[in-house]
């Protein structure tokens, strides 16, 4: 074979197919989990908790829930102030809401909800984000608005604020001052709908407790996978390079039940070398797509409630096609070449890494089998919106 037509087809020997196949997973570098509501969900789940977010802003609901403030002078309370009743070591005592019997005595239990449940000031994704820390689960979320205990809600939506005689004698030309344009039962509906919209299933897992620190579901993110490529193949004769350059990116989209997606994604990979007194070059056209879901993480040990639960984990299968790929050659000596490959070829490769934001696919080598190969291939999972 001439020298030029050699060197030419080394080029040939691993575009594209050889350097992605089966990936596995490496050590993660970030830990925030991986939102998997698709755009249409959270479209639907961010119009069905700005209804929710109206009704959390209403007078009835701030009273308790920040807007009114019995223990701080100057804090609204029409009744005035009040003790904090502590123990010897300085913690609250719930003997303090004793004193609200006096006037809200129609409501046993009466009581301000915790400066960490204020609703006032925050806008929709706050009050979204305050939600998911506060509820065990989605079910959780229905029955607390469905059954309160105490019959808070209720006694909101009725608007009667549990006061006793005592109370509503304090209160100048007393009413009842009731949630208006929406019922209880329409606020359960707008909470199941938002719940629908982020795709949970009302288990211990779902989106509002699985990362219930972060803003999923409260804030529309989008991931892509990037692609990190290089190959050399270095002798006492041959020193080749190619690669992608550039880190480029896969888009992918999720599309119900953490199942997701990428349209053809088109890539170029070129390649440099030189032999003796040749030198050569090479670019290859190619696309890759994904398919793909995010499973729970398995327990290692099923029997061992207090062993750590394993990140949730992304299975991948990626089908890559090379549409065109050119080499050639020249060597004073020898003279000229030029070669392509026969044909668009396809391969289909796995990869699986775990379901947060940074994860790294292991290192794979370039060229194995190949005399003086080295570099490798990997991707990462980024964000990025």
């Amino acid at each position: 074979m001439p020298i030029a037509k050699k060197i030419a087809s080394v080029f040939l020997i691993g575009i594209f197919g050889v350097p992605m196949l089966s990936m596995l997973a490496s050590p993660t570098v970030a830990q925030q989990k991986v939102c998997t509501v698709s755009d249409d969900g959270f479209a639907k789940a961010r119009a069905a908790f700005a209804g929710m977010a109206d009704v959390l802003r209403n007078p009835r609901c701030l009273n308790c829930h920040g807007g009114v403030d019995p223990f701080t002078a100057g804090k609204k309370h029409e009744g005035g102030l009040y003790d904090v009743i502590r123990d010897k070591g300085g913690d609250f005592l719930m003997e303090t809401f004793d004193q609200c019997q006096l006037c809200h005595g129609d409501f046993p239990g009466w009581r301000v909800a915790p400066m960490s449940m204020s609703f006032v000031g925050k806008d929709n994704v706050e009050l979204c984000k305050l939600i998911k820390r506060n509820s065990n689960s989605g079910i959780g979320l229905i029955d607390h608005l469905r059954s309160d205990r105490p019959p808070f809600i209720e006694v909101g939506f009725k608007g009667t604020r549990g006061l006793n005689e005592a109370g509503r004698n304090m209160v100048d030309n007393y009413q009842p001052d009731p949630i208006r344009g929406v019922t209880q039962g329409q606020l359960i509906q707008m909470a199941n709908d938002w719940l629908a919209g982020l795709g949970t299933n009302g288990s211990s897992g779902d989106i509002i407790t699985g990362d219930a620190t972060s803003d999923c579901g409260c804030v529309q993110h989008h991931y892509a996978f990037e692609v990190h490529s290089e190959a050399t193949i270095n002798t006492d004769v041959v020193h080749l390079e190619s690669g992608f350059g550039s880190m480029p990116r896969i888009p992918i989209k999720f599309d119900k039940d953490g199942a997701f997606h990428s349209d053809k994604t088109p890539l170029t990979q070129t390649g440099a070398a030189h032999a003796v007194d040749c030198t050569a070059q090479s670019a290859s056209q190619l696309t890759i797509s994904t398919k793909g879901n995010v499973v729970g993480g398995k327990p290692i040990d099923p029997w061992n409630p207090n062993e750590p639960k394993p990140n949730d984990r992304i299975n991948v299968t990626a089908t890559g096609e090379t549409t065109k790929a050119t080499a050639s050659a020249q060597c004073p000596k020898a003279g000229s070449i030029s070669i392509s490959s026969p044909g668009p070829t396809s391969k289909s490769f796995t990869i699986e890494l775990d379901a947060v934001v940074g994860a790294r696919s292991k290192p794979t080598p370039s060229l194995p089998g190949v005399q003086g190969a080295g570099g490798s291939t990997w991707i990462k999972l980024i964000q990025i919106d």
